[in-house]
């Protein structure tokens, strides 16, 4: 299973994550750029992607989420909009969150609100 940050970009996943064990802990050497120092930072980790990837946005152009894995159990925050089956899916498989409880909280702080929303 793996934890950290995604993007959806035309229905599909933009992902930083981490292969971790059921208690969030990483499996492989990982250097964090969150604050809290055990997961991912969304406008820090935007600047390492491609632009042909981002399409030259900002990092909160497009919805986004986390994943976050604690005590047996993996907990998705994702902004509503981006909140349905298909990505829950695809979040689901890329982030190999088959066998763990899992739920989906959809997010509406100004954390997640996303600029493409506007236009």
């Amino acid at each position: 299973m793996k934890k950290g940050i995604f993007w959806i970009i035309d229905e599909s996943l933009v992902c930083v994550m981490v292969e971790c064990d059921s208690s969030g802990t990483p499996l492989e050497t990982v250097e964090f750029s969150a604050k809290s120092g055990n997961n991912f930072n969304h406008k820090l980790e935007w600047k390492k992607i491609n632009k042909k990837t981002t399409n030259g946005k900002p990092y909160n152009y497009y919805h986004r989420g986390r994943v976050e894995i604690k005590n047996n159990k993996a907990t998705v925050y994702i902004n509503p909009l981006a909140n349905m089956n298909e990505i829950q899916e695809k979040i689901i498989k890329s982030f190999n969150l088959e066998s763990i409880n899992l739920v989906f909280k959809s997010d509406g702080s100004v954390h997640y609100q996303a600029l493409i929303d506007a236009e």
